[in-house]
């Protein structure tokens, strides 16, 4: 059937890598498309642009997440759906939950009630006046129950056209300034834009 040709057809597809009579190299994907009277075409499609893409994701995204776990800071980032999906270990200590309860959890559920109601009016202003990040100070309640005061640094990470693309929040403890030094890092680093398009502005 149809869906037999299509997984048919992935698993003999293959892209090639080729010098061209300029001098330049070419990334070429031969995919075989079945004829309906039998036989096989080769398809055969310039894919140089979207290799060089991937792997420039790639290598952003890997940069990233070395980033992220190294970083002196706490740091969160929400998805769209405004559920945690990495958390660094500086961040899993200062909340006292493992990444893998965090990232089944939301944001404003180890905050307050009055610190989460505050990270979503900063949001909200900083949508309004089109600012890149802030900061505000807010209490995380820790896994034990016992109140923990921090400044959480929200810095929202731009996709390549511009858009709000994924909340970065830095977690320190009270009177710190190591999250200003990593999110400076970051822009340095040319990581404005991310690959992973569960990422929104949540709140």
């Amino acid at each position: 059937g149809v869906r037999a040709h299509d997984i048919w057809s992935r698993q003999l597809t293959r892209i090639v890598s080729l010098v061209t009579a300029d001098g330049l190299l070419k990334e070429l994907e031969f995919r075989p498309v079945p004829l309906s009277g039998g036989g096989v075409l080769v398809s055969i499609q310039d894919v140089t642009d979207q290799c060089r893409i991937e792997d420039l994701l790639q290598s952003t995204e890997a940069k990233f997440r070395v980033l992220v776990h190294d970083s002196p800071a706490g740091v969160v980032l929400v998805d769209k759906g405004g559920a945690i999906f990495e958390v660094n270990p500086v961040a899993e200590e200062m909340i006292g939950y493992s990444k893998a309860v965090l990232r089944r959890m939301t944001i404003d559920e180890w905050l307050t009630p009055d610190s989460a109601a505050a990270r979503k009016e900063t949001l909200r202003l900083m949508r309004d006046e089109g600012r890149r990040s802030a900061s505000l100070d807010v209490q995380i309640q820790r896994a034990n129950g016992a109140l923990h005061p921090a400044n959480l640094r929200i810095t929202l990470v731009n996709d390549a056209d511009g858009q709000p693309h994924c909340t970065v929040h830095f977690l320190q403890p009270a009177g710190a300034v190591a999250a200003d030094s990593c999110a400076s890092t970051m822009r340095q680093d040319g990581l404005g834009g991310l690959s992973d398009d569960r990422c929104d502005v949540t709140d």
